[in-house]
């Protein structure tokens, strides 16, 4: 059995995700606004960083602004 067989989605923790991070941006009729290059923007990644290295992922952003968390499994084969 591989590590990936187990994985789960704790659907409360996404749902409390992105009510945080709607609040980011937020407009009065309930959508968001987060242009490029904005401060809202650069809050709303600055968040993302900071989740990924809480929860140990490695974390890269290229050169064009893509941002990428990378966790670490260890594949067991016996």
């Amino acid at each position: 059995m591989n590590s990936m067989n187990n994985l789960a989605i704790d659907a409360q923790r996404l749902w409390n995700d992105l009510v945080e991070t709607a609040q980011i941006g937020g407009t009065q009729k309930g959508g968001i606004r987060r242009l490029a290059l904005t401060d809202e923007d650069r809050r709303v990644r600055v968040w993302f960083q900071e989740q990924c290295q809480a929860l140990g992922c490695d974390f890269l952003v290229d050169d064009v602004g893509n941002m990428f968390a990378i966790r670490q499994v260890s594949i067991c084969t016996s």
